[in-house]
Protein backbone atom coordinates (compact mmCIF):
# COMPACT_ATOMS: atom_id res chain seq x y z
CA UNK A 1 0.00 0.00 0.00
CA UNK A 2 1.41 3.18 -0.48
CA UNK A 3 1.91 5.78 1.86
CA UNK A 4 -0.18 8.78 0.80
CA UNK A 5 -3.54 6.37 1.07
CA UNK A 6 -2.12 5.05 4.88
CA UNK A 7 -1.64 8.67 5.99
CA UNK A 8 -5.31 10.20 3.94
CA UNK A 9 -7.55 7.51 5.52
CA UNK A 10 -5.21 7.92 9.36
CA UNK A 11 -5.23 11.82 9.38
CA UNK A 12 -9.36 11.51 8.38
CA UNK A 13 -10.23 9.07 10.90
CA UNK A 14 -8.35 11.51 13.84
CA UNK A 15 -10.56 14.52 11.85
CA UNK A 16 -13.51 12.43 12.40
CA UNK A 17 -13.06 11.05 15.92
CA UNK A 18 -10.37 13.14 17.15
CA UNK A 19 -6.45 13.26 18.10
CA UNK A 20 -7.41 10.93 21.87
CA UNK A 21 -9.55 8.13 19.63
CA UNK A 22 -7.97 4.32 19.03
CA UNK A 23 -7.98 4.47 15.41
CA UNK A 24 -8.98 1.22 12.83
CA UNK A 25 -5.83 -0.33 10.61
CA UNK A 26 -5.70 1.92 7.53
CA UNK A 27 -4.31 -1.26 6.06
CA UNK A 28 -7.29 -3.75 7.02
CA UNK A 29 -9.71 -0.45 6.13
CA UNK A 30 -8.41 -0.78 2.80
CA UNK A 31 -7.20 -3.57 1.15
CA UNK A 32 -9.62 -5.80 3.64
CA UNK A 33 -6.58 -7.73 5.49
CA UNK A 34 -4.19 -6.78 7.68
CA UNK A 35 0.03 -7.06 7.22
CA UNK A 36 1.08 -6.95 10.68
CA UNK A 37 2.89 -10.04 11.75
CA UNK A 38 1.02 -12.97 13.61
CA UNK A 39 -2.46 -12.93 13.24
CA UNK A 40 -2.70 -8.91 13.03
CA UNK A 41 -0.58 -5.17 14.02
CA UNK A 42 -0.84 -3.43 17.28
CA UNK A 43 -3.72 -1.37 15.79
CA UNK A 44 -6.23 -4.31 14.67
CA UNK A 45 -5.27 -5.80 18.32
CA UNK A 46 -6.29 -3.15 19.88
CA UNK A 47 -9.74 -2.40 17.97
CA UNK A 48 -10.39 -6.09 18.75
CA UNK A 49 -10.43 -5.61 22.47
CA UNK A 50 -12.23 -2.57 21.80
CA UNK A 51 -16.45 -2.70 22.79
CA UNK A 52 -17.43 -1.55 20.15
CA UNK A 53 -14.53 -0.86 17.82
CA UNK A 54 -13.37 2.63 16.51
CA UNK A 55 -15.81 2.80 13.46
CA UNK A 56 -14.41 3.73 10.19
CA UNK A 57 -15.89 6.62 9.61
CA UNK A 58 -19.42 6.55 6.69
CA UNK A 59 -17.40 6.83 2.94
CA UNK A 60 -13.86 7.09 4.41
CA UNK A 61 -12.33 4.44 1.81
CA UNK A 62 -14.13 5.21 -1.11
CA UNK A 63 -13.20 9.23 -0.67
CA UNK A 64 -9.39 8.16 0.04
CA UNK A 65 -9.46 5.67 -3.68
CA UNK A 66 -10.94 8.54 -5.39
CA UNK A 67 -8.40 10.39 -4.33
CA UNK A 68 -6.04 8.19 -5.52
CA UNK A 69 -3.64 6.97 -8.53
CA UNK A 70 -4.98 4.60 -10.53
CA UNK A 71 -1.94 2.45 -9.60
CA UNK A 72 -2.97 3.19 -5.79
CA UNK A 73 -6.72 3.09 -6.03
CA UNK A 74 -6.08 -0.68 -7.53
CA UNK A 75 -5.18 -2.11 -4.66
CA UNK A 76 -7.69 -0.54 -2.41
CA UNK A 77 -10.40 -2.95 -2.35
CA UNK A 78 -12.43 -2.28 0.65
CA UNK A 79 -14.40 0.64 -0.97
Amino acid sequence: MVYGADAAFNWSCRNEHGLGARMPCAIQALTGKCHGGGGGCRTCDAQAARNPPTPVPTGLVARVKAACSEPTASMITGA
